[in-house]
C-alpha cells in the first residue's frame, strides 16, 4: 500500500472512531440516486464514462454523513491486432464532512472511504485471448458540492481519486439523490 494511502486510511479510521463515539447518530436509508461522469484511469489507459448508484445512509454526527456506492467503468483500447480492455465494478462506503455556511442549499464537503473493487483485464492479440479478474480493496478521497433543490431531491457534483492496485483513477461525476421519508 502506498504511504499516502496508509496515512489517509489511518486518518479515516480515526475520524470514524471519533464520530462513532457521538450520541447524535441517525443511520437509516435517507435517499437513493444515480451518478454519471468522466473517469481518467492512470498509467495512460485513458478517459471513459463511469456510472453508479448511491444510497444516503444518514449521519453519524452533525455534518458527518455516510453514503453507500456502486460504481462501474470500462475502457477498451485497440492498436493494430492488439485489443486491451479494463473494467472495475466497485462497492464502497464513503464518509463525508459537510461544511455549514450561510447558504443551506449549497453545501461543500470533503470525503473518503473504502471499497471492494472487482477488476477485470482482457487482452487479445490476433487469435490469442487472455483474461484476468481480481478483487482488490481500494481507498478513495475527494470533495464536492451538495445542492439541495427541493424537499425531495438533491444534486451532487464531486471529484474523487481512487487508489486500487494497478487501476488508480480520478472521477469527476454529477448525480441526483431522491430523498426517502421526507
Amino acid at each position: 500500500m502506498k504511504p499516502v494511502a496508509k496515512l489517509a486510511l489511518g486518518a479515516m479510521m480515526l475520524m470514524m472512531f471519533v464520530v462513532s463515539a457521538s450520541a447524535q447518530t441517525d443511520i437509516s436509508v435517507k435517499g437513493v440516486g444515480g451518478k454519471l461522469g468522466l473517469i481518467n484511469v492512470s498509467d495512460g489507459v485513458g478517459t471513459t464514462i463511469g456510472l453508479g448508484g448511491m444510497v444516503d445512509l444518514g449521519t453519524f454526527a452533525p455534518n458527518v454523513h455516510f453514503m453507500g456506492n456502486v460504481d462501474y467503468w470500462s475502457k477498451s483500447k485497440g492498436e493494430g491486432s492488439v485489443d486491451v480492455s479494463l473494467r472495475d465494478i466497485a462497492f464502497s462506503g464513503t464518509v463525508s464532512y459537510t461544511f455549514s455556511g450561510s447558504n443551506k442549499n449549497l453545501l461543500p464537503y470533503i470525503a473518503g472511504g473504502l471499497g471492494l473493487h472487482l477488476l477485470n483485464a482482457k487482452v487479445e492479440v490476433g487469435s490469442f485471448k487472455d483474461s484476468n479478474s481480481e478483487t482488490k480493496i481500494g481507498f478513495h478521497f475527494g470533495g464536492g458540492l451538495l445542492i439541495s433543490s427541493s424537499s425531495n431531491m438533491d444534486f451532487v457534483v464531486d471529484g474523487r481519486y481512487t487508489i486500487v492496485s494497478d487501476a488508480d483513477y480520478l472521477a469527476l461525476q454529477g448525480g441526483v439523490i431522491f430523498k426517502i421519508g421526507k
